[in-house]
């Protein structure tokens, strides 16, 4: 598969190309990923897409694509890491921050990666700004490197973000910066339930 991607892509590419390039690797390339948010029994509010950055770090980003994709052993309850039937339990209407992905108490208290210890590391903790329609990984309160499910969509730029950006959302931006203007308050306490309810890789 990857000789056949990496071959495909030397072929369509112009001749000037071909002598400085050389074909990407498809374990290389950016995975993209869709999430559905709607509000708790009723449709969704629009099919959200996003392109994940591995260059940011690899693991954390190979974590998220499994969690959207349902991928990962099982855990007490019979409980399967994924993203589908978690709520948005935080919309920070001041900072424009969608917070999601606890799967496992809905409340974001629990949360757990798609490894089977349940947390991934990432030792690279730098901080810093970020801009609207970034994909952030938040830490464990515990410990800075520590990651396991919990993730925020900012619909802002933030002069500081704790945490990893390690995507970009392509398509729905919009949508959540609706969401954010109707449910959510200065508190991040929700006015309406909402929750991912479908979600995947591209």
């Amino acid at each position: 598969m990857t000789s056949l991607l990496g071959l495909i892509c030397e072929a369509t590419a112009p001749v000037s190309d071909m002598r400085t390039r050389t074909p990407i690797p498809y374990c290389a390339m950016d995975p993209w990923v869709f999430i559905e948010v709607g509000f708790a029994g009723g449709a969704a509010v629009e099919r959200i897409e996003a392109r994940m950055d591995r260059k940011a770090s690899s693991k954390l980003v190979e974590n998220f694509v499994a969690l959207c994709k349902g991928d990962g052993p099982s855990f007490e309850m019979g409980i399967r890491p994924n993203f589908n039937g978690s709520p948005l339990f935080a919309i920070d209407s001041k900072r424009g921050i969608i917070s999601t992905g606890d799967y496992v108490l809905k409340n974001g208290c629990g949360g757990r990666s798609a490894t089977l210890s349940g947390t991934v590391y990432e030792t690279d903790i730098r901080t810093g700004p970020a801009s609207a329609g970034s994909i952030v990984m938040l830490p464990l309160d515990t410990d800075p490197t520590a990651y396991n499910s919990i993730f925020c969509i900012l619909t802002k730029d933030v002069p500081y973000i704790e945490g990893k950006v390690i995507g970009k959302v392509t398509k729905g931006l919009d949508s959540l910066k609706y969401i954010v203007w109707r449910c959510g308050t200065a508190s991040g306490v929700p006015k309406e339930a909402l929750e991912i309810q479908a979600c995947g890789q591209l």
